[in-house]
């Protein structure tokens, strides 16, 4: 249970992110369809979103990826989806419309249905007190005229009172809760009878409306707008069609039948613009095909509105019949005649209520289904195309031939009563919404169906579907992968499941048809040649060594020159030097010698002096000697 709330809380969080990052981009999405978003994402198997609690990375990831898809469009997607949300959540069949109504109404008048259950009688006051709450309960449930009025209260208390005196009151209240509810049921029914009849007789009626003539007038009136918007639409979705035939160009290969498909867009129509004109297509188809239901609820209330005013009238006249020059009638015989009257009244009512609520619909619809339109250049270029025949048109009296086709081929009997949901893309052409990227043609039901994998496909011509029979397979896969991609498509073809089961084609790779053969191979014994690297280090002071040295070779000035043959080579960005031998000196030890001193005589040779003296004092004469030099003496 605290799961749930935490999860209840996460996607409370996650909407909230994606509508206000939505409204700072200019584009206003409500809380439903941002709610929408986000479950047609998680179930995407492309996302990897899982059903469990998604971290912080994927609820990021997720409001980025709906925010994007909302708001990249260029608009005509987003108010697909937004109307697809309020279709689904405000649209119902007409028999819960029918029982939410009657709820409702039972719900509102529950406390003083309550309080006549558990009253106690003790006076006549009291008593009087619960008749009164009787009459209201039974005028709200029967919703002829406001009880608040006084001459309403008059004539629903006197209708009472004619079938249900006071006096049994207290053997009302003996009664258990449950034949008390139906008690006040049927009464329900007899009072409602005798007022409506009372009615029609001009002896009272006041509050309650005629309400044959108002449905008649308000279902031809809706009728009718529905048939305008139908034929509106359909003219819409025929001229954006012809405008999309206009873009793209279809070449038949006549030897082998099969069609080709090339785009002629860049003359005509930019991709953005392209883009708006598919969104505006297929926005177009779903609103016709709401429209489409609605105009057929509106259709059958038509005929029930009929049968029950025709039986509402014969009842007034069967109870005419009965009442006529009598004074005493057996409750028997008049009785059963009031209930049926009111329970006719009260489908009429019913009714009302349905017309009320398909009305509204309407009314919320046609606002939504204003598209953004091409610039008028744009619009006056295609329309001034030539027309060429549409093959819908070439192909109607055309069958797929069985014997030219692997697919088993379908052929319906009859066709206008053929439900478009349970062919594939909502009964439109299969190869033209694949190699034309999501572009939206209506098939020719009338030459046959394809089925492939469980599903029909239908086509525009029959060398469309040769074509796609070639490889159903691929056609297949790349129909999911545009519908993932455009969430508006996942709703307009009912192909929620299909989504779910889908597996991303990233991972699932799509692989042709393999030729089997048997044949011999023998591998060589050493099929590479060994290669040893001279250069090779499994030391990284070497490389880093070397990098050094490059680093120092891109500082260094270098030059080139040109020659004749040169020319032919590719310009290299990498300059290298030659390697070269060289030598460092070390630093060795030296010596020196010092002088031996040694004593002279003065005169040997014939030169006298007067005093003698030693060699020693010529010592400080002598210059002094580098550490590498020796003096001799």
């Amino acid at each position: 249970m605290n799961r749930l709330i935490e999860t209840k809380n996460v996607f409370k969080f996650i909407t909230k992110e994606i509508t206000t990052k939505c409204a700072a981009k200019g584009q206003n999405i409500s809380t439903a369809c941002a709610l929408r978003i986000m479950k047609i994402t998680m179930q995407n198997p492309e996302y990897e979103f899982g059903a469990d609690m998604l971290t912080r990375g994927q609820i990021q990831q997720l409001i980025t990826t709906c925010v994007s898809k909302l708001t990249d469009s260029l608009g005509s997607s987003s108010r697909t989806i937004e109307m697809q949300v309020y279709f689904s959540s405000h649209y119902a069949r007409r028999e819960e419309i029918m029982m939410e109504h009657r709820r409702t109404v039972m719900s509102r008048t529950e406390p003083l249905i309550a309080e006549i259950k558990e009253a106690v009688i003790g006076s006549n006051d009291e008593m009087r007190n619960l008749y009164r709450k009787m009459v209201v309960v039974i005028t709200l449930l029967s919703g002829l005229g406001n009880p608040t009025a006084g001459t309403v209260l008059k004539e629903a208390t006197a209708a009472l009172h004619s079938v249900f005196p006071l006096s049994e009151l207290t053997r009302f209240m003996a009664l258990i809760d449950d034949d008390k509810m139906r008690q006040i049921v049927e009464l329900k029914q007899i009072v409602s009878g005798i007022r409506l009849f009372n009615r029609d007789s001009h002896k009272g009626g006041e509050g309650i409306d005629d309400m044959p003539s108002i449905l008649q007038q308000a279902v031809v009136a809706t009728r009718d707008l529905l048939l305008q918007a139908v034929q509106d639409t359909q003219e819409q979705v025929e001229r954006l069609t012809g405008h999309l035939e206009t873009v793209y160009c279809e070449t038949v290969q006549a030897e082998s039948e099969t069609l080709r498909v090339n785009v002629v867009s860049p003359l005509l129509l930019t991709d953005e613009e392209l883009a708006l004109l598919k969104e505006n297509t297929v926005h177009s188809v779903q609103y016709l095909i709401y429209i489409r239901t609605l105009l057929e609820d509106v259709q059958m209330c038509e005929k029930d509105i009929v049968i029950l005013c025709s039986r509402v009238s014969e009842r007034l006249l069967q109870l005419h019949d009965t009442v006529r020059y009598r004074t005493a009638i057996p409750t028997n015989q008049v009785y059963p005649q009031f209930m049926d009257l009111s329970v006719s009244w009260f489908s009429l009512q019913d009714q009302m209520v349905i017309l009320s609520t398909l009305s509204q619909i309407i009314y919320t619809l046609q606002n939504m289904a204003k598209i953004q339109q091409l610039p008028e250049e744009k619009t006056e270029i295609l329309n001034n195309q030539p027309k060429l025949p549409s093959a819908r048109m070439r192909d109607r009296i055309k069958k797929i031939k069985p014997s030219k086709v692997k697919c088993e081929v379908l052929e319906l009997v009859n066709i206008e009563n053929c439900d478009p949901k349970k062919i594939q893309y909502y009964g439109h052409c299969a190869f033209r919404f694949v190699e034309m990227d999501g572009c939206l043609f209506p098939a020719v039901l009338s030459m046959g169906l394809l089925r492939y994998k469980g599903l029909l496909f239908a086509f525009s011509s029959v060398e469309a579907a040769y074509t796609f029979d070639r490889d159903p397979d691929r056609y297949y896969q790349q129909g999911l992968d545009i519908v993932v991609r455009r969430p508006e498509l996942i709703v307009l073809f009912n192909m929620d499941e299909q989504i779910q089961n889908l597996k991303p084609t990233s991972k699932t790779a799509m692989s042709a048809m393999v030729q089997k053969c048997d044949s011999q191979t023998q591998t060589e014994t050493h099929p590479i040649p060994s290669h040893i690297d001279p250069t090779y280090s499994w030391n990284i002071w070497d490389y880093k060594r070397q990098a050094v040295h490059l680093a120092d070779i891109c500082k260094s000035m270098t030059h080139s020159t040109q020659t004749v043959e040169s020319t032919k080579r590719l310009h290299i960005g990498v300059q290298a030097t030659p390697t070269r031998s060289t030598s460092m000196q070390a630093l060795r030890d030296s010596a020196t010698n010092t002088a031996t001193l040694r004593s002279y005589i003065v005169g040997l040779r014939g030169n006298w002096l007067r005093d003698q003296f030693m060699a020693n004092n010529l010592w400080s004469y002598v210059p002094k000697c580098t550490a590498s030099e020796n003096l001799n003496l």
